[in-house]
């Protein structure tokens, strides 16, 4: 979750979920508030987008997560166990146990928030929508060789179905990852930091 100002210095919150191997957002939410309720949706659009509508087919998934209010609710904590997700957070104060998601974080306010002003929710709204379809369909990531989300999703065909593995934003990030994936995207992660 990150947060930021329109006109009349209404804050407005936004919750990001990300495809942890592929960088695709797959899930957010933009509210006036941040309840666990606003968490929830954006992990529901996560699943729901990844085609992730059962508890068996969400089973094996872990949900990385700060250690905020939200994402220690007790509604946020029970919606993740009626969907068989374990949920996993990081340290205090430790946004690099979250770097992806933080990263993504960054990018939208990089090039979409902190260069525009938004006079009413709704063209904040329209905004996000519109940066993150083009996050997901044309920006460049160079953790797939300089190829945008869903293109990577395309090169991976071959291989598994993912099974949603996302990332769910928080205000240091928070993930959902499948623990089938953990070691392989680790070591990926570990190459592209070395260059190789």
């Amino acid at each position: 979750m990150t947060s930021f100002q329109i006109s009349g210095l209404t804050t407005v919150f936004l919750v990001v979920v990300i495809d942890c191997f592929s960088r695709k957002i797959v899930g957010w939410t933009l509210s006036r508030r941040c309840r666990a309720s606003e968490w929830v949706s954006a992990v529901r659009m996560g699943l729901e987008s990844e085609g992730l509508f059962t508890k068996e087919q969400c089973s094996g998934l872990t949900l990385r997560s700060d250690n905020g209010s939200q994402p220690c609710s007790r509604r946020f904590m029970e919606y993740l166990g009626t969907c068989g997700i374990t949920g996993q957070y990081t340290g205090y104060d430790a946004p690099d146990d979250n770097a992806y998601v933080e990263r993504v974080i960054r990018t939208i306010k990089e090039e979409e928030v902190w260069l525009n002003s938004y006079e009413t929710f709704l063209e904040a709204h329209e905004a996000m929508e519109r940066y993150i379809d083009y996050d997901n369909q044309e920006c460049i990531h160079s953790a797939w060789a300089i190829k945008p989300p869903t293109r990577s999703r395309l090169l991976m065909s071959h291989e598994k179905p993912l099974n949603g593995v996302l990332l769910l934003g928080g205000h240091y990030g928070s993930g959902l990852l499948p623990r089938s994936r953990r070691k392989s995207l680790n070591k990926r992660s570990s190459l592209n930091q070395t260059g190789t």
